[in-house]
């Protein structure tokens, strides 16, 4: 992770934030997921998640497993925006016998035009451009309370709007993110 975390900050990361997305509960699992965001010197955006139980992370990490759920979703946020095909395996990313601690970095650069994604019927895609609907919004206030996590901060998150900005859309995207 350090060594991706020096390679972006020499070629160009503007800022590097981490949210959580999911606290650990009985009914989820103690899965807790936290949300990477990786803005680049040239504007580009990339987003990824990560998550940790004590039952996937080593041994020795149980008792600790927030932090790497956090340290994987910053490995992948950063092994996306610099194409960095080999994955840096240090203890965040041991198996729970405790194997790994090799590092392993190849990068290759190539420009990459961003995809323009095919715009989706509205009625596909959960209102389209039209505001987001009352029903859709109660169901992510639900969602997010049953979750412990704050649907304003998710929507600023994925989206940099608030609740009631959001399209059909995007509160559908919302509301599958949540489920």
């Amino acid at each position: 992770m350090k060594a991706k975390l020096d390679y972006a900050h020499q070629f160009g990361i503007k800022s590097l934030k981490v949210v959580i997305t999911q606290y650990p509960t009985e009914q989820n699992g103690q899965i807790f997921i936290c949300q990477a965001e990786l803005f680049t010197a040239d504007d580009r955006v990339f987003s990824d998640r990560g998550d940790a139980s004590p039952l996937n992370v080593p041994r020795g990490c149980a008792d600790s497993f927030h932090r790497i759920a956090s340290t994987r979703a910053k490995s992948r946020v950063l092994s996306d925006a610099f194409n960095i095909k080999g994955a840096v395996i240090d203890d965040a990313d041991m198996s729970p016998e405790g194997e790994g601690g090799e590092y392993i970095t190849d990068a290759e650069f190539s420009p990459i035009e961003p995809m323009q994604r095919p715009a989706l019927p509205s009625s596909f895609d959960g209102g389209g451009a039209k505001p987001a609907s009352d029903k859709q919004l109660h169901l992510i206030s639900s969602l997010a309370s049953q979750g412990q996590v704050s649907s304003e901060d998710m929507a600023a998150s994925m989206f940099g709007k608030t609740l009631d900005q959001l399209q059909g859309s995007e509160a559908n995207q919302l509301i599958k993110q949540l489920k």
